[in-house]
């Protein structure tokens, strides 16, 4: 019984991976935190739990990643449509110091 249940989730996990390689070059980092999020939401519908971890385990996106979307598809966060991440998202100006490199 559970090796039947692993082999399931190996083909599922297969199946996500080759999804998501097809599609993967065209998505930025916004639009990959989404995709996974909605895909670990779809998994978690048909199997009931499981789909960060499954999603997480084909794709190699991390799992604090994974929540940050489930975050934004639950409560349609909003972003400007040219914005990829929040303001004050990324890494930091370097203002006046000369000795550090920018």
């Amino acid at each position: 019984m559970y090796v039947a249940y692993m082999a399931d989730i190996s083909e599922k996990i297969k199946a996500i991976r080759e999804e998501f390689n097809e599609i993967s070059y065209a998505l930025d980092e916004r639009r990959i935190r989404l995709w996974c999020a909605a895909r670990a939401r779809a998994y978690n519908r048909q199997h009931g739990r499981g789909g960060v971890m499954v999603v997480h385990k084909a794709t190699g996106v991390s799992r604090p990643r994974i929540y940050a979307g489930l975050e934004e598809l639950e409560h349609e966060q909003k972003l400007a449509a040219d914005r990829v991440r929040r303001p004050g998202g990324g890494r930091k100006k370097n203002y006046g110091d000369p000795t550090r490199d920018t």
